[in-house]
């Protein structure tokens, strides 16, 4: 038997978020609260799929959670003019939909009631980073230098992020990954390369006082790579560690990667489709 879905409510809330050249970007949280009623208890429209809107930048990870015992379907799909492209899926079991977001863009969250739901059912989501910040003890308020400011009186860009520590403090690894390259070049000074298979990405560590990796070792997320230091083209400036995100078209912001930046609030969407089994 159909259900019908009546919609509450919808909860905004607001955590404290990242500072520092980025701005004020709060980390927000917020809710959809669903009714399910039988035919009989509610008269109205036969509607039980709830769309939202949300854009989304790469990098991101996006989580969308049902309580337990929460019988929904959630279905992410990547928005373009001419389709919708499915990006991932959990099932009614209260397995929670988490996905580290493959592009920049607008996408849509499905909320689908499964047949068995009789009561309300609270869906959270939320965006976090999907990397560790690369520096022992940094906040996003350590990100001093963004990505695409002028370099060399406007010659050419910067090509990921400036984090600024002391000398010595370690270097961590920002994902699980293979240690590619360890080396020396003229802009970089002392450098670490680190490739993550499952992205096509690779991780670059730059201006490094010492380098405590080899070439060709796996290493986790928090594993140590170097040391803070002002090598390179950095050398007589304050000590910073220079982070880079590379991919197949070059190189990519770190900072949705690193700091909990909000999503653009979009309006619910109540689409009349029946509910899956």
């Amino acid at each position: 038997m159909l259900r019908r879905v009546v919609i509450l409510g919808l909860i905004l809330g607001a955590l404290a978020g990242a500072a520092g050249y980025i701005g004020r970007t709060p980390h927000d949280r917020y809710a959809l609260t669903l009714r399910i009623f039988h035919p009989s208890a509610v008269s109205g429209w036969n509607a039980s799929a709830v769309m939202r809107d949300v854009h989304l930048r790469r990098g991101q990870k996006y989580v969308a959670a049902v309580p337990a015992g929460g019988h929904v379907f959630l279905d992410l799909f990547r928005k373009s003019e001419t389709s919708n492209t499915h990006v991932a899926s959990a099932p009614a079991d209260g397995t929670p939909l988490e996905v580290e977001t493959p592009a920049d863009g607008d996408y849509l969250l499905r909320v689908h009631p499964a047949l068995d739901n009789t009561s309300a059912v609270d869906v959270s989501q939320h965006v976090e980073p999907s990397l560790a910040l690369p520096v022992e003890g940094a906040k996003s308020s350590s990100i001093q230098s963004g990505f695409g400011a002028p370099r060399d009186a406007g010659a050419r860009k910067h090509q990921g992020v400036d984090i600024f520590a002391a000398r010595g403090t370690p270097v961590l690894a920002a994902a699980d990954g293979l240690v590619t390259s360890v080396g020396v070049n003229g802009l970089g000074g002392n450098v670490v390369w680190q490739f993550r298979p499952m992205r096509g990405e690779s991780l670059y560590y730059a201006h490094l006082d010492t380098q405590l990796v080899k070439a060709g070792s796996y290493v986790r997320r928090g594993d140590v790579l170097g040391t803070v230091g002002n090598t390179g083209n950095a050398r007589g400036g304050p000590t910073h560690l220079h982070f880079g995100i590379y991919a197949r078209g070059g190189a990519v912001d770190p900072v949705p990667y690193l700091v909990s930046l909000a999503p653009a609030k979009k309006p619910l969407i109540n689409h009349r489709h029946p509910a899956r089994r």
